[in-house]
């Protein structure tokens, strides 16, 4: 069973991988790859609003879905050197396929493009280091973290989760 410590990771992965890719739409999904090919998915609840004008879409996740990627996620890390992949695929910018990021759970490090490419085919996967960050498991979500904007339900879970 994962630790409270685990899930504070795990929290502070996904609130640092979503920092990475948020594009300023609502729509995003996290998935978390185990090496065995299993896999846990959040999608995001929201659309874009069409009357933002200019500002950024809130991210909103059900509180269930999560909760459940917090926990699949915080079993991975609780093993001593864990394997497998986080994932963020939002609306693309330059095309009409979808932009992914990805990084190694081992690492935190960005996957290698043609890696990433090589388990998802079909998604434009940023290639250039300034277009990725690392992520970290050092930085708990609070009120000001991540900067994503998140809906005030979102970012309570997110928080909760990271400390109980």
């Amino acid at each position: 069973m994962p630790s409270k410590a685990s899930k504070a990771r795990a929290a502070s992965l996904i609130a640092s991988a979503m920092d990475v890719a948020y594009g300023g739409s609502s729509r995003m999904t996290i998935t978390v790859h185990n090496t065995t090919g299993s896999k846990m998915t959040a999608i995001s609840t929201g659309a874009t609003p069409t009357d933002l004008k200019g500002q950024s879409a809130p991210v909103d996740f059900a509180p269930k879905d999560l909760a459940a990627l917090v926990k699949y996620l915080a079993a991975l890390l609780f093993t001593p050197l864990p394997k497998g992949a986080v994932s963020v695929q939002v609306p693309g910018h330059a095309t009409d396929r979808p932009d992914v990021w990805v990084w190694s759970l081992t690492s935190f490090q960005p996957l290698r493009p043609a890696e990433a490419e090589a388990r998802f085919p079909g998604v434009d996967v940023p290639s250039s280091s300034s277009a990725y960050g690392c992520i970290t498991d050092q930085k708990p979500p609070t009120t000001e973290y991540p900067l994503t904007p998140l809906t005030g339900q979102t970012g309570s879970e997110l928080i909760y989760l990271a400390n109980y």
